[in-house]
């Protein structure tokens, strides 16, 4: 098993929609999280679960409603679904540019 010993972060980048008023129409702006994976064992069931937990936190906290209604709710439910999607490619590469390999990452 391989620990990681790298200070560098799993970037996760994916486009959200927030509305710039409330009559116009949803801009997509690129949103960028990064989520460190310094320091745990990602070979290891536990260090993916921890992972885990840090990536749904950071896109929890990213793609929090911004203003209440609907059309927000059904915004940050995308925005998640679209970041959740990339951070399962991003981890994917991570795990595959450090050896491990892994079925799914969708079953938790």
């Amino acid at each position: 098993m391989k620990i990681l010993h790298s200070v560098a972060s799993a970037a996760i980048a994916s486009a959200c929609l927030f509305a710039t008023g409330a009559a116009a129409d949803p801009v997509r702006d690129p949103v960028t999280i990064r989520v460190s994976h310094a320091g745990l064992d990602v070979a290891s069931d536990a260090g993916r679960r921890v992972l885990a937990r840090r990536v749904q936190s950071a896109v929890n906290r990213t793609c929090a409603p911004r203003t209440g209604g609907l059309n927000a709710f059904a915004e940050s439910r995308r925005c998640r679904a679209e970041m959740m999607q990339d951070a399962t490619v991003q981890t994917a590469a991570l795990l595959t540019r450090n050896g491990t390999q892994l079925a799914s990452l969708a079953g938790r």
